[in-house]
């Protein structure tokens, strides 16, 4: 299996071959793929939440927390119980940053 052949796919048939295929090296190949294709949605969340973040984390850091979470929810995704890919990856990296957020606090999470 090639990048090339990969990158002519859809989404959807690209989580259908993901969840098909026996060989691990054509699984990295496809996780990667789908990855590169979802790491925009880390980059809008960061943004978004950089209030959040910013005295704790720089962006950089939250983008790459993310993309480690794309490959998690890429394993974890489930078509048939979720929506989308994108509705149920954007929940799973605002709820790692909000995570990190409360690990690095030192204040309570009621007295905010």
């Amino acid at each position: 299996m090639n990048k090339a052949a990969l990158s002519e796919k859809t989404n959807d048939e690209l989580f259908a071959m993901y969840r098909s295929e026996q060989d691990e090296n054509d699984r990295r190949l496809i996780r990667q793929e789908l990855t590169m294709r979802y790491v925009y949605i880390v980059k809008a969340i960061a943004y978004q939440m950089r209030d959040m973040y910013i005295g704790f984390a720089q962006q950089e850091d939250i983008i790459n927390e993310g993309v480690l979470e794309i490959m998690k929810g890429i394993d974890r995704y489930d078509p048939e119980r979720d929506n989308k890919f994108d509705t149920f990856i954007s929940r799973r990296i605002r709820g790692m940053v909000i995570d990190l957020m409360r690990k690095n606090d030192w204040m309570p999470r009621n007295f905010h």
